[in-house]
């Protein structure tokens, strides 16, 4: 049972290196969990890979959303945000 539990909690730690949100500088705002508006508090933004990203953005910028082109990715380190 220890071993498969530091197994799984390694394996959780790993992933948070690869999870980004999706953040415009210019209006100092995320995008929404939904995928779909923004959000200027954090802990309701969007967040996931860089594969789930390009593909939100490409479904959102079909869908004529106004966000795609301006958000860039940033990278989530244990809760915080590197700008």
């Amino acid at each position: 049972m220890t071993v498969q539990n530091d197994i799984n909690g390694s394996a959780a730690r790993g992933l948070i290196h690869y999870q980004r949100r999706l953040y415009d500088a210019e209006t100092k705002q995320y995008v929404h969990q939904s995928g779909e508006g923004m959000t200027s508090d954090r802990n309701y933004s969007w967040v996931g890979t860089k594969a789930q990203a390009h593909n939100l953005a490409r479904k959102a910028k079909a869908e004529g959303q106004g966000w795609p082109g301006r958000v860039k990715l940033v990278r989530v380190n244990h809760g915080e945000v590197k700008r």
